[in-house]
């Protein structure tokens, strides 16, 4: 999603905070210290956290060192702060956040950034849990504006293949040469 958005020429930072199990580090490659943790710490400036990539207007902020407290470091008026300044200097700013069913910290963090996307993955995620995920991200002052849906099996295919199949069918003149035409 930031590597899309910041492709449309958007100045774009993705920003690690998931505190327990980092991996935006992993995905490009990079030293995860110094990341956000060490700047919310106060160990380092927040120039030295934002590492560019080779995606062109996309940059990432690495989780650091992980924190004992989390929860509390998300919470703080430094993480405020710190969201404050980075939405001053990027066009769009995305925090990939730990699954907010399992930890509270993207639910805490719905109230401070301006809007919530969360990822749903195909097959997998119960609609129940879709629907409290969204109760708790709009009852924590939070504004949900949509969803992405990954992991999906296009090569299933699906109703839409169906439907088209189906009207394309039309264009034959007969059901052999529509068979033929579905085996090759």
């Amino acid at each position: 999603l930031a590597a899309t958005i910041a492709q449309t020429g958007k100045k774009t930072l993705l920003i690690d905070t998931d505190f327990r199990k980092p991996r935006i580090n992993k995905v490009f490659s990079v030293e995860k210290n110094p990341g956000l943790c060490n700047h919310l710490l106060g160990e380092v400036k927040l120039e030295s956290i934002i590492k560019t990539t080779m995606v062109p207007n996309l940059s990432i902020v690495t989780c650091g060192n992980i924190p004992p407290n989390p929860a509390e470091i998300m919470h703080s008026a430094v993480m405020k702060n710190f969201c404050n300044e980075v939405r001053e200097r990027f066009d769009m700013v995305i925090f990939d956040t730990p699954p907010s069913m399992t930890v509270t910290d993207a639910i805490v963090l719905s109230s401070i950034v301006d809007g919530v996307i969360i990822t749903i993955k195909s097959g997998t995620s119960v609609k129940e849990t879709i629907k409290r995920c969204i109760s708790q991200i709009t009852t924590n002052s939070g504004e949900m504006l949509g969803a992405v849906v990954n992991h999906v099996d296009i090569s299933r295919g699906g109703y839409y293949y169906h439907y088209y199949a189906h009207y394309y069918k039309y264009g034959y003149s007969s059901e052999k040469e529509w068979e033929d035409t579905e085996k090759a």
